[in-house]
């Protein structure tokens, strides 16, 4: 089969559109020792996937089997020997399972850490760094086999990659892949937002996209920002990347003159919290300022003393931003 039937067979995968014998082709593909390395991310990614299928299958079947014992007795029915016959075949079902299990990911342990409402540190096997932000998920294996260092996140985090040699270290998030030798770089990947954002801090990036029409690899420097819209189905490299996109990790926000209203959705973001503005004229004003280890209330007062606005604070989450329009003037 061609590397262009392979990659469309893939594509289907990904969209949810294989069917079973299809999945067990895609195995036998990705699994050859003559596979190129531009495929080698995609069979991680079927590895990731068809395990969490293989997790989810002994349970199901353990619930239906419960659903049937529960519809059987309510009828009024003897289920023994029913239930013999099913818990046999249960067995059997779950022993293959096991089995196609240790095949494919030759026991592969996958650890999966998630933070909720705080941020994480965790600590990869290769001695790398990560800090997961609230609401995010990393799954990375117990350890790195074949030289391939390669973890699936869900959300957002920040990398400080150990460097090795010949071991290129791979982010997946959703349908992108970044990467790495070894550098500092954040990625932005929620599942309800319709961007993925890559910021490199350090070292060399590279970032592209599994889908099948994007091929090319977007190569990013120390400053430099991408965005993947997910919409659009489109890279963006930009030269200049946003100083408050690692502001959850530092802790420092700074506005260059930025507009209002920008600089509003960006203190929303961070401090989760909602800003309503009486007059939409005000979103027209510019706003500079640099804040570190700073509260919403402090960054508020400052705001209404330099661009004669004032604030109150509605309850517990959402504050209320009132004044005159300057649609011509810059603070």
């Amino acid at each position: 089969m061609s590397d262009l039937k392979l990659r469309s067979l893939l594509e289907k995968y990904y969209n949810g559109e294989t069917s079973r014998e299809e999945d067990e082709l895609l195995l036998k593909l990705l699994e050859r020792e003559d596979l190129p390395k531009e495929f080698y991310p995609d069979r991680a990614q079927f590895d990731y996937f068809e395990v969490s299928k293989k997790e989810e299958l002994p349970r199901k079947w353990e619930i239906d089997l419960e659903q049937n014992l529960f519809n059987a007795v309510k009828a009024g029915k003897r289920p023994v020997h029913w239930f013999l016959k099913a818990a046999a075949v249960l067995v059997i079902l779950f022993g293959i399972t096991i089995l196609v299990y240790q095949y494919q990911n030759k026991e592969m342990v996958w650890n999966e850490i998630t933070s909720s409402d705080q941020q994480k540190e965790v600590i990869l096997p290769d001695g790398s760094k990560i800090l997961l932000n609230e609401n995010s998920v990393i799954r990375f294996p117990e350890h790195f086999e074949k030289h391939q260092r390669e973890v699936f996140i869900v959300g957002e985090a920040f990398f400080d990659v150990a460097h090795k040699d010949d071991w290129p270290f791979m982010v997946h998030a959703q349908n992108t892949i970044t990467e790495v030798l070894g550098t500092t770089f954040n990625i932005r990947s929620y599942a309800k937002e319709n961007n993925i954002e890559v910021v490199v801090l350090s070292g060399k990036v590279a970032f592209s996209s599994l889908k099948s029409d994007l091929q090319e690899k977007v190569f990013l420097n120390p400053g430099n920002s991408a965005n993947f819209d997910k919409l659009k189905n489109s890279i963006s490299k930009f030269e200049k990347s946003d100083p408050n996109s690692i502001a959850w990790k530092t802790n420092r926000l700074v506005f260059q003159d930025d507009l209002l209203d920008n600089v509003i959705k960006i203190l929303e973001n961070h401090f989760h919290i909602n800003i309503e503005v009486i007059n939409k004229e005000l979103l027209n004003c510019h706003f500079r300022g640099t804040f570190e280890n700073e509260d919403i209330k402090h960054i508020l007062e400052v705001m209404a003393f330099t661009m004669n606005v004032s604030y109150k604070q509605k309850n517990g989450n959402t504050f209320e931003l009132t004044g005159n329009g300057c649609s011509e003037n810059k603070n």
